[in-house]
């Protein structure tokens, strides 16, 4: 279950259709999808930023294959200054480019 003080938002790259099924999995979860999750197109990189302190860029793919057999690279930079630049794209990216919120089912 989400907790109340954790700030959790999500952003995809991937259609309407196949949003459905990741939605509803995140649903099963608690997540509230349609104030969290948000559809962004022409997007490849994959990151978490965390506090503000700590960052995770990826090429990798979140699925079965991205994680057990394709050979994708990733880096954590724990550097505030780093962490900060990506939070601030990721935020810019969130208001200004990924204005396609997921629907409830």
């Amino acid at each position: 279950m989400q907790q109340a003080a954790v700030a959790l938002r999500l952003g995809f790259a991937i259609t309407r259709g196949r949003i459905r099924l990741r939605t509803r999995q995140l649903r099963t979860m608690g997540l509230d999808v349609v104030s969290n999750v948000k559809i962004q197109k022409n997007v490849h990189n994959k990151g978490i930023v965390v506090d503000g302190a700590t960052v995770l860029v990826s090429s990798q793919n979140w699925s079965a294959d991205g994680t057990l057999h394709n050979r994708d690279a990733g880096v954590i930079i724990y550097h505030q200054d780093a962490a900060q630049y990506f939070q601030q794209v990721f935020l810019h990216d969130w208001e200004n480019l990924a204005a396609a919120k997921a629907v409830p089912d």
